[in-house]
């Protein structure tokens, strides 16, 4: 998100004084009761915010709340998830912004453009079958969607679901910035997005309370991904993918965001292997801890044997929700062992964030722990890939 820090307390636009107000109030709520008290009027003081379209004040506010009352920032960016994916709907009950992403990577072009109308259909049929347990209309947006395609912005959000709510059309119309180019990368995010109808009084997954044709999340979710899996196939030829769990967009967002970390990380290991024509089991990785004011993200750097030169890197955030019980380092030295690395480097110290002032690429060390830009070997099959 875009940092904020206004000159003076009192240039605050009124409604972020007054949605903070509220927002802290809930934080200070000492029982179930009294928290959801407060539901309704933050959720108004929410849809106000973002009709304001002050992205900047919001984020201030956000980043406020994180340093002073990380209880308060959770209720609030809870809330904002929640009413810029869902609204209310014209001829009752809501309607969400749902989100099926898919990992991939490739030593050439992604899946991008337009989705034909019978693997749409496909997928609908499946999420039906496995996951989705409303009757309601799913509307899908056409088109494969990178992550600088999605939305910027809680405000953006609603705004586009908002739009695609009053439209007639079965299928969803693509707004301007969503026609840009893609950015290339050797491994990324592809997802799908759908607006679909909940009736009231309905469940959205099968795995709820009130389900017709109750499954469990697991399998339900195992069972979607064996078949979306085989549906999609012929999209992603030449590419390794994994398609993930479907859910309501920022949920959905940061679980795929997450998974893309291992993701990229094999695929990085794999994309050297096959580019070198070396077995995993003779390249090096370097792991190095990078920080600013604390530790920011993992980098691994990859070499071949006998040579000082990184070839190939993967940067590991630290931001973002992990999940439960994960320990990033402790799953880099896994996936590592698991794809056959036998000389695994863990350097000590505190690395900077350093990247190259000419490109922007990140730094990695290699065995002494010599900060380098990453140079594939002259007359390599490819020199210019980037991971996401």
């Amino acid at each position: 998100m875009p940092r904020y820090r206004p000159q003076r307390p009192h240039a605050q636009p009124e409604w972020v004084e007054s949605l903070s107000a509220l927002v802290l109030a809930a934080a200070e709520a000492r029982s179930e009761l009294e928290r959801r008290g407060w539901v309704p009027a933050l959720e108004a003081a929410v849809v106000n915010a973002l009709q304001q379209q002050g992205e900047a004040s919001l984020n201030g506010l956000l980043e406020h709340l994180l340093q002073q009352s990380p209880t308060a920032y959770d209720i609030l960016i809870g809330m904002l998830e929640w009413v810029a994916a869902a609204m209310p709907a014209a001829g009752g009950g809501q309607v969400a912004l749902l989100m099926l992403p898919v990992l991939s990577w490739s030593r050439f072009a992604l899946p991008s453009g337009g989705v034909a109308p019978d693997t749409l259909q496909a997928l609908e049929q499946a999420l039906r079958q496995h996951v989705l347990a409303v009757t309601g209309a799913v509307r899908w947006l056409p088109q494969w969607l990178s992550p600088d395609q999605l939305p910027a912005h809680f405000g953006e959000t609603r705004a586009w679901l908002s739009q695609w709510q009053g439209s007639t059309s079965p299928d969803l119309s693509l707004p301007a910035r969503m026609q840009q180019e893609s950015q290339s990368f050797l491994s990324d995010i592809r997802c799908l997005l759908a607006v679909v109808h909940v009736p009231e009084g309905q469940p959205l997954y099968r795995w709820q309370p009130g389900s017709k044709e109750p499954a469990t999340r697991d399998a339900a979710l195992s069972a979607w991904q064996r078949e979306a899996s085989h549906i999609v196939r012929p999209l992603f030829s030449g590419c390794g993918y994994e398609v993930l769990a479907p859910d309501v967009l920022y949920s959905a967002w940061k679980q795929a965001d997450w998974a893309a970390r291992p993701f990229s990380l094999r695929a990085a290991i794999q994309f050297m292997s096959m580019t070198l024509d070396l077995p995993a089991a003779e390249l090096t990785a370097t792991v190095i801890g990078c920080h600013e004011q604390e530790l920011v993200e993992y980098r691994v750097g990859l070499l071949r044997p006998d040579d000082e030169q990184v070839c190939y890197g993967m940067a590991w955030s630290l931001m973002g929700e992990a999940p439960e019980d994960s320990s990033a380092l402790d799953d880099i030295r896994a996936i590592l062992r698991e794809q056959g690395l036998h000389d695994v480097r863990i350097l000590d110290g505190a690395f900077p964030l350093e990247q190259c002032e000419d490109c922007g690429t990140a730094l990695y060390a290699n065995r002494e722990g010599e900060l380098q830009h990453p140079e594939m070997p002259e007359g390599s099959a490819l020199q210019t890939s980037h991971l996401h």
